[in-house]
């Protein structure tokens, strides 16, 4: 038989700080306790069947999120996005006292502003720091189960971009846009094995 239950929590609300500057914020939380199959078929399997204390695939997740727009001008608008992500669940393998975590932060803002009624310019921004930290348990089947590896792997990303888009009426070409984007990948690997 397969167990199974969930639970999901959301909530958000926007608002208009002033005549400039509008605020969404939102936050969810989920969490399930997975499915867990018990060897009740006929014939049934072997006890080595189910390695050690294999619990059921849980997942937690979290997400915070604040969002803006920022009116500046008649001609020039902009925007930014604030954002914080955690997921849990098992290492590859299922078993319940190892532990898999991913973090998330993430930034990432822009700019809009007209020229002219032709004419546009936009530049944005973005920022994300990831950090996943794992704990590994041996793939073949040991009697007692143990964690034999951590694992804490950081990575970062940056990434500028600028934009110009010009519109033409009545031509046989509609928009030109030049671009130019740049992005920096940064990432480790920490990891500490045990025998």
């Amino acid at each position: 038989s397969d167990v199974c239950s969930s639970d999901l929590v959301a909530a958000s609300k926007e608002f208009a700080v002033n005549n400039v500057l509008r605020l969404r914020a939102s936050a969810d939380y989920f969490h399930t306790d997975g499915w867990m199959q018990y060897p009740n078929i006929s014939p049934a399997k072997p006890a080595t069947y189910i390695k050690g204390p294999m619990g059921p695939e849980y997942a937690e997740s979290r997400n915070f999120r604040l969002q803006g727009e920022l009116r500046i001008s008649a001609d020039t608008t902009g925007f930014f996005n604030l954002g914080s992500h955690q997921m849990s669940n098992p290492p590859t393998g299922g078993y319940s006292f190892a532990t898999k975590t991913t973090n998330e932060t993430t930034f990432s803002a822009g700019i809009n502003t007209k020229l002219s009624a032709d004419q546009v310019v936009q530049a944005n921004a973005f920022y994300e720091n990831t950090t996943l930290w794992q704990q590994n348990t041996p793939t073949i089947g040991t009697n007692p189960t143990y964690i034999n590896a951590n694992y804490m792997d950081p990575s970062n990303t940056f990434g500028l971009g600028a934009k110009y888009i010009q519109s033409f009426k009545e031509q046989p070409i509609d928009q030109i846009m030049l671009g130019i984007d740049g992005r920096e990948v940064a990432a480790q690997k920490i990891g500490r094995a045990h025998v």
